[in-house]
């Protein structure tokens, strides 16, 4: 092997274990390399002994091929290895604590967080102190995904083909995605006057009729 591969070899080693050793508060024996060839392909390499998922995509960064095991289970590729758990246990790796299962929120694939419950709300409450604007973009992308199924990019469109303008009024800004309540089908923003008056009536036609003649009635009076 040339002279400069060699080197370049240990310098890449040498930013591995760098990067696994400056870890606050952890004991260097504690770190293994990023990949180790003795753990078998689908479970976790960082040797926590936990099953990873397929790739759903590639990521030549972390070594992923689509449709092939995962390489680490979320948040294990930093290389470090947790201290063993007993039953029905989960170690937090920012409380540090050995904890009940039931204090760590699941993945969709039925792996366990690395941290705790009260961990979670404690790094989200303090991102959220931090990069106010961030949180709310990334608060108001979640709700829209959940709540409608739309991205954030489906609500600009709908605000162009509205131009900025409620469904309803025509006038006021369009705040609020309004949608069927019991389909769950979205219709078109509106402003949140609107959107409460539908609300209210209950998306009934004809109790926003009968209103509509209740108060031309009187507007005739007058």
């Amino acid at each position: 092997m040339p002279a400069n591969m060699v080197v370049l070899a240990i310098d890449k080693l040498t930013t591995k274990l760098r990067r696994c050793s400056s870890i606050p508060e952890r004991d260097p024996k504690e770190c293994v390399p990023l990949s180790d060839e003795s753990i078998p392909a689908g479970l976790c390499q960082c040797g926590c002994g936990g099953k990873t998922t397929l790739a759903r995509q590639t990521d030549r960064k972390r070594g992923y091929v689509r449709g092939e095991p995962c390489r680490f289970l979320h948040n294990h590729y930093n290389g470090v290895r947790y201290p063993a758990s007993g039953e029905g246990e989960r170690y937090c790796s920012k409380c540090e604590q050995h904890l009940p299962l039931g204090s760590f929120s699941q993945y969709p694939d039925g792996s366990y967080y690395r941290r705790c419950k009260p961990c979670v709300v404690k790094v989200v409450l303090e991102g959220r102190r931090k990069e106010p604007e961030r949180a709310a973009a990334v608060r108001r992308r979640a709700r829209l995904k959940h709540a409608y199924g739309l991205s954030v990019e489906d609500v600009e469109a709908m605000l162009r083909d509205q131009d900025g303008k409620c469904a309803i009024c025509l006038t006021a800004s369009a705040t609020d995605v309004d949608h069927d309540h019991e389909t769950g089908a979205v219709r078109k923003l509106l402003c949140n006057r609107c959107n409460r008056t539908l609300g209210i009536a209950q998306d009934n036609p004809e109790r926003l009729r009968a209103a509509a003649r209740y108060l031309e009635e009187y507007v005739a009076a007058t």
